[in-house]
C-alpha cells in the first residue's frame, strides 16, 4: 500500500572552514546535532597526514576551533573531520 505525507528527514553535522586561502590560521566552525566524539586530519595532497587533533567529545550546538597552519607549506590541503561515525572532507589552500 502507499502511504502519502510522510517525510524523511535527514539531519547533518555541518562544517565551515575560513579565511580560504589560509595564511595562518583556518577556523573550522563546526554545528553538531549531538553531542559527538571529534578529531580531525588535514592531508597534503599526495595523501599524507601533515597534521591532526583530537577534541575528544563535544557538545551538541555550534563551536569553532582555530587550527594554525603557519608551518604549512603553500597548496592545497584536504581537512577530514571526523564527526561520530560520519566524516566532513574539505578542501583548502595555503597561501603564505
Amino acid at each position: 500500500s502507499f502511504v502519502s505525507g510522510i517525510e524523511d528527514v535527514i539531519a547533518t553535522e555541518s562544517s565551515n572552514l575560513y579565511p580560504n586561502p589560509a595564511t595562518g590560521n583556518v577556523n573550522v566552525a563546526l554545528e553538531l546535532l549531538s553531542s559527538e566524539k571529534v578529531s580531525l586530519d588535514v592531508y597534503d595532497m599526495v595523501g599524507k597526514v601533515v597534521f591532526s587533533e583530537d577534541f575528544g567529545t563535544m557538545s551538541a550546538g555550534h563551536s569553532l576551533k582555530a587550527i594554525d597552519v603557519s608551518q604549512l607549506n603553500n597548496g592545497i590541503y584536504m581537512m577530514n573531520i571526523n564527526v561520530g561515525e560520519n566524516s566532513i572532507v574539505t578542501k583548502f589552500v595555503v597561501k603564505h
